[in-house]
């Protein structure tokens, strides 16, 4: 199986190879490649104050929007609980933070709304790179990663590169 079942995003597993397959190509090829990975903000009290099933919906809600905002070559997945990733071949660095930002505006204007008619406002904090003579997709992942955290230090639903 590649895909995750509540986002219909590929899974970790199918999103790590496809990570491997295009750091091959910028390697071999030097094109840019762009990774991007984000949390949803605060998402243990969503889960904590509406339940489970409300943050079943969140989840879903952030990956349906991921896919209407996503190019087509992009290559999006669910990293685990609401962690997700995107793979963005050929897009330099600048050019991926403008659609990544175009996501976190859109999740950030929508109100979710509960089974019981509570609204909910969802946020985003996302870490962005670009694989720029790396040795290897751990490396990568780790200067996201570092972007990521800097992202919910400088008070989260913003974008760190």
């Amino acid at each position: 199986s590649r895909t995750d079942m509540l986002t219909k995003l590929n899974n970790r597993g199918y999103w790590e190879e496809r990570l491997s397959q295009e750091f091959s190509l910028h390697k071999r090829n030097g094109q840019a490649v762009s990774l991007v990975m984000f949390d949803i903000d605060h998402f243990k009290k969503v889960n904590d104050t509406y339940g489970h099933q409300a943050g079943d919906e969140v989840i879903r809600l952030t990956s349906d929007l991921l896919r209407f905002c996503k190019r087509e070559t992009d290559i999006a997945g669910r990293y685990g609980g609401e962690e997700f990733a995107i793979i963005m071949p050929q897009v330099e660095l600048q050019n991926a933070f403008t659609a990544v930002e175009r996501l976190r505006i859109e999740l950030s204007e929508v109100d979710f709304r509960t089974g019981s008619g509570e609204v909910v406002n969802v946020s985003l904090s996302a870490g962005l790179t670009c694989a720029e003579g790396e040795d290897s997709t751990g490396s990568v992942v780790a200067k996201e990663d570092k972007a990521g955290y800097r992202a919910k230090r400088s008070g989260r639903n913003r974008t760190c590169f």
